[in-house]
């Protein structure tokens, strides 16, 4: 025998006995092989699940502007998972234009923009978009169509740190932007008004020709008085400006400002271009709006002293910069609000010289938009409306809050708001979901009826489908492998449970509720985690804490039954003690009887175990009356509750306080037992639990195979620099109550939430989900000894990509991981197989001297066995070596020892490894196949030849064996230079095959 087939078979008979003693230990448990997870393709789309449907983003507009043409434009921001900025385009008869953007719609992203505060069309037709900054301004450009235009500025972008600022357009195409400087310290001193100029190009580029830098500043002005964040600046045709600012100090004036687009004062505006309240006669009234008129003059709204709620003043400003005092009584007009601030009002002078004004009007709870117009002169025009006036009210909203009014193109008035839609569920909840919304009236204060919708509202225009957000915190398994979701949900604007049945494949159960999912329309402020119990009937208990009140005040506790075709069951009475404020947490457990247990917290300083039988009613032979009291101390106020059910019959209550952490062991009827802790009471206090803003959520107590208690407390504090700082502390107790051991494991700078599940060998799975900057979200292997298991990922971390966070996990009764989430789009549902290969590290490379043949393994006691010679002379390592690492299995195949290949041979599972599979099993042993014998390590595979970040790539050659009538070799390195050592020996490069951690 060649020592080619001693070495082979020395390997092989080997490897055959260890993969016959994995695979015995596998199918006792599986989790003694530290793997990282895969996906199991054979669930939902390639092992996931998507869970709801994507529905609109709330929208809220905050500037609006007609484009000479009689378009309307609209701007403002979509809200919830994805905040983007949006402008929006509509017809004049209110629909959408499907030349600009998408379908009307242009969205896009502002980098660190909170608001737009200004939107105009351009002598071009673009669309030019100023955004409020936290330190600045940002301008942005679209095209007419409706497309980002990067050829503005920087990428798209100019942006300072001054702030307010408004901008000017200029006749040639520039842009002037005009910004308080008076607070910056490298001009300014003392209390001096200044203003910085700052003149771009067409290109969005600070125009040298105006100024060094494209900037001016414009100093001399009066003391005491800074620019209104609110107040817009007014643009003359020449490209000067009119600014109005404000006192700075109690009691004080206003200025009113003109410039010049040359920026010096304009002499012919007031006194040298400058105008006062005490020039206008009204110096304490205080100003917030300002708009121009039709003849070049200014309209300005405000309050006067004192600031009585109700009333606002109005007053005009010639061109020339004095006193109209045909407006009014002597130029000033004293109006009712309605009881909203003057700021709220929105205000607008028609080509008629008329004034249109709207406010908000709280009617029952029901805010409406009352529109009101008045001549020249501020009487009001009883040919509009009734007497002046008119209501608008918008069916199935709540809120008709106006950003602006303008003039149609039909004498009447367009009014641009932001709607809210009602929801109706009496005291525990609030209004949801936000739209845009555009009401037009005709001259006399009707609604044009033939405009958006045909009943005169454009509304909702903007609400493109793009995510769901449904949240997922319990998952159960039933014994038929269906898979039960309980969680909230706020789909249709409409604040509800989630409750969901699928199929053990991932696809929707028909038989429960409507095509899967129910909506028992609970409607209730949710306050922690939701919990569900399925009982061995079907039944499904849901429970959680809830508040009502507007703000969630008043703590409640919301508890249901369904029956197994997810219809509500009316003969479940509940009957639980409600906590005294405001809950966060209810523990649920359910007996094999159907009897269920609850554990809720209160910040009374108690914790109530109770028990009830199966439709809810109080079990009389638990406690006192069905229930058990657990006072704490004075100093303590309760936070989190959990609950498990051992196999014995008792229960252990767990109870997370602000001081120390609490389990109560008792039996069947609710009497402690001795034996556990003290006196049936583990007591565990910690430093930890000082000075943080976030403890315990979520809080979880969980029983292990080995009869310990694993405790998961999330802690969230600020450190000395005032940054986050997010960690995790397992507690680990034994099965009589006393502490194994507790570790601080994981802290980072930033937020974190926390989701676990026990595995079969005492091993515990944990999810961490990361709130900073980007949100993501890692699984980790929290080992028997409290340490973290290096190998289930790249740093002991196993990346969940694309995933926002974790809210649920549990392992069904194929020890398959089920990961429930977030992405950018909706909710997910994973599973995940923890069979894989050991994630060993590293990976060994020999070479036979006497055969010019590589080989590489995995397993560090194969490496050791051929270091002593077992496998035959000639073998020595290499010196190279890559790590394992990554989410694919890498499978190994050999040969034979006759006919051959007598080698071995590597690949990622997946379409290569599975070929070689098929052709095994259709090729008889007599003729030469690879033979598949193990997942021996995991690894990652490349995109198109290139390997992820944090990755190093592996590469293969191949001796070419078969065609030269030998046994076919491949040699696998991640050392470049040495598959390039074989390559000019006669190898084939196949390229990079996988990608190894760094």
């Amino acid at each position: 025998m060649s020592s080619l087939l001693k070495i082979s078979e020395t390997v092989a008979t080997k490897k055959i006995f260890t993969i016959l003693f994995a695979l015995i230990a596998l199918h006792i448990t599986m989790f003694d092989v530290h793997a990282a997870p895969t996906l199991d393709s054979s669930f939902g789309s390639s092992g996931i699940v998507r869970i709801g449907v994507p529905s609109g983003v709330e929208n809220r507009p905050s500037a609006s502007v007609l484009q000479r043409d009689g378009k309307l434009l609209l701007a403002g921001w979509t809200s919830k998972r994805q905040a983007r900025a949006f402008v929006l385009r509509l017809l004049p008869n209110g629909a959408p234009d499907a030349t600009f953007g998408q379908n009307g719609v242009a969205l896009f992203d502002l980098p660190n923009v909170y608001a737009i505060q200004q939107l105009e069309q351009g002598a071009d037709g673009s669309i030019l978009i100023n955004g409020a900054s936290s330190s600045g301004f940002v301008l942005t450009r679209l095209t007419a169509s409706g497309i980002f235009d990067t050829s503005f500025g920087a990428q798209g972008f100019f942006s300072a740190t001054t702030t307010p600022a408004r901008f000017v357009q200029q006749p040639d195409g520039s842009l002037l932007i005009v910004s308080d400087a008076t607070q910056d310290s490298n001009i300014a001193s003392g209390e001096q008004f200044i203003l910085r100029l700052t003149r771009l190009n067409s290109a969005g580029v600070p125009d040298s020709t105006y100024a060094p830098n494209g900037e001016k500043i414009l100093s001399g002005l009066p003391s005491n008085f800074r620019m209104d964040s609110d107040v817009p600046v007014i643009a003359e045709p020449d490209g000067g400006f009119t600014v109005m600012a404000r006192a700075n100090i109690n009691g004080g004036n206003y200025l009113l400002v003109r410039v010049t687009a040359a920026g010096t004062l304009n002499f012919d505006f007031g006194k040298d271009g400058l105008v006062s309240g005490y020039d206008l006669g009204n110096p304490s009234d205080i100003p917030v709006k300002m708009v121009r008129t039709s003849n070049g003059g200014l309209l300005l709204m405000g309050d006067a002293p004192p600031q009585t709620s109700g009333t606002v003043v109005l007053w005009r400003v010639t061109a020339g910069g004095l006193a109209d005092t045909s407006l009014g009584t002597t130029g000033r007009l004293e109006i009712d609000s309605g009881g909203f601030p003057s700021f709220t009002l929105r205000l607008a002078v028609l080509s008629d010289g008329g004034i249109a004004l709207v406010n908000s009007v709280n009617d029952d709870g029901a805010i409406t938009a009352r529109v009101r117009h008045f001549n020249t002169s501020g009487v009001l025009d009883s040919a509009f409306g009734i007497a002046g006036s008119t209501t608008i009210a918008l069916t199935g909203y709540s809120r008709f809050a106006a950003i602006s009014v303008l003039p149609n193109d039909a004498g009447g008035l367009l009014i641009p708001a932001s709607v809210t839609r009602i929801l109706t569920c009496g005291f525990t909840c609030l209004p949801r979901g936000e739209d845009v919304a555009v009401a037009n009236l005709n001259r006399n204060g009707h609604l044009q009826t033939s405009y958006g919708r045909g009943n005169g509202f454009a509304v909702g225009v903007v609400n493109i489908a793009e995510y769901s957000n449904d949240k997922i915190d319990t998952i159960l398994v039933d014994a038929s492998d269906k898979i039960v979701l309980a969680g909230s949900s706020d789909a249709d604007a409409t604040i509800d449970y989630l409750l969901e049945r699928l199929t053990t494949n991932g696809s929707p159960d028909i038989s429960f509720g409507t095509n899967g999912r129910v909506a028992p329309r609970q409607y209730i402020i949710l306050k922690g985690k939701v919990r569900a119990a399925e009982q061995t009937s079907g039944a499904i208990t849901v429970v959680t804490g809830t508040a009502a009140g507007s703000f969630g005040q008043v703590g409640t506790v919301t508890a249901f039954q369904l029956d197994p075709a997810g219809m509500l069951y009316p003969g479940f009475a509940r009957a639980l003690a409600p906590p005294a404020l405001s809950n966060t947490d209810i523990a649920l457990g359910v007996r094999p009887d159907g009897r269920l247990l609850y554990g809720t917290t209160a910040y009374d300083g108690t914790a109530i175990l109770q028990q009830t039988m199966p439709d809810g009613t109080p079990d009389l032979n638990f406690g006192a009356g069905g229930k058990i009291e657990f006072p704490l101390s004075a100093e303590e106020q309760s936070r989190q509750a959990d609950l498990v059910l051992l196999g014995d019959g008792s229960v252990v209550f767990a109870v997370l306080t602000t001081q120390s952490l609490h389990l109560y062991n008792v039996d069947s009827h609710g009497l402690s037992i001795a034996s556990f802790g003290t006196a049936g009471q583990f007591t565990y206090a910690a430093a930890d639990f000082a000075n943080t803003y976030s403890i315990g959520i979520p809080f979880s107590l969980l029983s292990l195979s080995d009869g310990s208690l694993l405790v998961g407390i999330g802690i969230n504090k600020y450190a000395l620099s005032g940054r986050s700082i997010g960690s995790l502390l397992v507690i680990r107790i034994s099965s009589n109550g006393l502490l194994i051991g507790a570790n601080r494991l994981l802290e980072d700078p930033g937020s974190f939430d926390w989701s676990f599940a026990a595995l079969p060998d005492a091993s515990v799975v944990i999810a961490r989900s990361r709130h900073v900057a980007t949100n993501s979200a890692a699984l980790y292997r929290l080992l028997s000894n409290n340490s973290l298991d290096a190998n289930f990922g790249l740093g002991g971390a196993y990346p969940l990509p694309g995933m926002l966070s974790v809210d649920g996990l549990t392992l069904d009764a194929h020890s398959r991981l089920l990961v429930a989430g977030q992405d950018a789009t909706s909710a997910v549902l994973a599973r995940y197989d923890l069979s894989g290969a050991l994630a060993s590290t590293p990976i060994v490379e020999f070479y036979n001297t006497n055969l010019d043949h590589y080989f590489i393994t995995a397993d560090a006691g194969e490496a050791a066995g051929i270091d002593g010679g077992s496998a035959g002379p000639g073998w020595i390592r290499t010196g190279n070596s890559f790590k394992s690492g990554g989410s694919t299995p890498v499978c190994r195949f050999y040969g034979s020892q006759v006919p051959g290949p007598n080698s071995h041979f590597y690949t990622l599972a997946g379409s290569e490894c599975d070929g070689l599979k098929q052709l095994q099993a259709i090729t008889p042993a007599t003729q030469k196949r690879w033979n598949f014998e193990s997942l021996d390590f995991v690894s990652t595979p490349p995109i198109n030849g290139t390997c992820p970040t944090g990755t190093v790539p592996v590469y293969r050659a191949y001796n070419n064996g078969f065609a030269q009538g030998i046994d076919s070799n491949h040699r696998f390195s991640s050392d470049a230079a040495a598959i390039q050592e074989v390559v000019m020996r006669g190898w084939i490069n196949e390229g990079v095959v996988m990608c190894a951690p760094i």
